[in-house]
């Protein structure tokens, strides 16, 4: 199980094809995925904040139940200043409380959550598991999925293989943010708040070198990830004369994720000064 843990977070990337191999049956990846999701809440911080999380989860249902997902969706806030979200199989989504301070609007937020919905729909961690069981035989990394943070790869047992992984979860990462697109579009979400969640992002970077993870430095955000982006929102535009740009409940649920920030930076802060005094 743990070398399950030792999981990928990833970036961007071209087109992928339509299907490809997929070993793990639905009810495999739900076993799966509630396995993965109990060791991985074992080692990660919860926010204990049950409004909040029910506001993320109501606004991911919004969207699920316009994708194209065939497994259950529920999303956990990490209590994290790192900017990531991540999924793991069986449609158990991840949301760092630093991104979600990151965000500015409800859309954007929704952009966060349908990227992690694109994966779930395209069953992309189990697709890869299946990739890494044809070329490794008896060694099989499994992949946590998401867009944001692209930690380092572990756990790979040759350069080959890093490789090989490297193009795939770009494939994976393309595909979900114009399913993400997509399924914004269906929800009536205005899908331009991923231009503006990418900028953002990548404006951080730039203030505060490596707060962004980038598993590849010569593919940032803001080259092809935000291009590619932009033309499938040409490709969709027009669909809806208007959409949700923003809501006073997000303004409010904002407020509550500036506060759990506040307080997990202070706590962190505050721990090495409580080390010291015990000495």
């Amino acid at each position: 199980m743990r070398a399950a843990l030792g999981m990928v977070c990833l970036l961007l990337a071209p087109a992928l094809p339509a299907r490809s191999v997929n070993f793990y049956s639905i009810e495999h990846e739900l076993a799966l995925g509630k396995q993965l999701s109990a060791e991985l809440e074992r080692q990660v911080k919860l926010s204990d904040d049950a409004i909040l999380s029910e506001y993320v989860n109501r606004v991911a249902q919004k969207i699920t139940r316009q994708s194209d997902a065939t497994l259950p969706v529920t999303v956990r806030i990490i209590e994290s200043g790192d900017l990531n979200a991540f999924t793991l199989p069986g449609g158990h989504i991840y949301l760092n409380s630093g991104l979600l301070r990151l965000t500015e609007s409800e859309s954007e937020l929704a952009f966060v959550l349908a990227h992690e919905i694109g994966h779930v729909a395209a069953r992309h961690a189990t697709r890869e598991a299946t990739r890494n069981e044809l070329l490794q035989a008896g060694s099989i990394p499994l992949m946590v999925l998401g867009g944001w943070s692209g930690m380092a790869l572990r756990e790979f047992a040759s350069a080959g293989g890093r490789t090989g992984a490297m193009k795939g979860v770009r494939d994976f990462e393309a595909q979900a943010d114009r399913l993400g697109l997509d399924y914004m579009d269906r929800s009536g979400y205005d899908p331009s708040a991923a231009i503006d969640m990418f900028e953002r992002i990548e404006g951080r970077e730039r203030k505060i070198p490596g707060r962004v993870k980038r598993l590849w430095s010569d593919h940032p955000i803001t080259a092809s990830r935000i291009d590619a982006a932009q033309k499938h929102l040409n490709e969709i535009a027009g669909h809806r004369p208007e959409y949700v740009v923003n809501t006073s409940e997000y303004e409010e649920m904002r407020l509550r994720a500036i506060a759990l920030e506040e307080r997990r930076t202070a706590q962190v802060n505050q721990a090495p000064h409580l080390g010291a005094e015990k000495h």
